[in-house]
């Protein structure tokens, strides 16, 4: 997903609102300018790299958020959330999805598909 004037509004209001009144420390998000910068990850399948909207920490435990908006590939969404999922198990966090208004059904549909573990909060 493209960072655009929108989503780094979204992102923005996450960090501040959510991530940071958790508790949460060490934030890294896409937008680069506030926060350092995420990550890149490499899928193992294709050798394309994924990044995460954005990772925190807490307790020492990693864990990542992804803004959830609807998009027509679904796929590719499904599997990124797969991997994102995975990693914070290994590193005993968890991957938050937060979707905003009139993206909650699409992001549960998504879940579901995919069997991922994660935690849906609405925005």
């Amino acid at each position: 997903m493209k960072v655009t004037e929108k989503t780094e509004e979204l992102l923005s209001h996450v960090i501040k609102n959510y991530v940071a009144n958790k508790g949460f420390k060490d934030i890294k998000s896409r937008m680069g300018e506030e926060y350092p910068e995420t990550a890149k990850i490499e899928r193992p399948s294709s050798g394309d790299f994924l990044t995460p909207d954005i990772t925190a920490t807490k307790n020492d435990l990693k864990s990542y958020f992804e803004i959830a908006i609807k998009t027509p590939d679904t796929d590719i969404l499904i599997s990124k959330w797969m991997i994102l999922s995975q990693l914070a198990n290994r590193k005993g966090g968890a991957l938050h999805i937060l979707a905003p208004k009139g993206h909650y059904r699409f992001s549960e549909d998504i879940i579901t598909r995919g069997n991922i573990n994660v935690k849906l909060i609405k925005l």
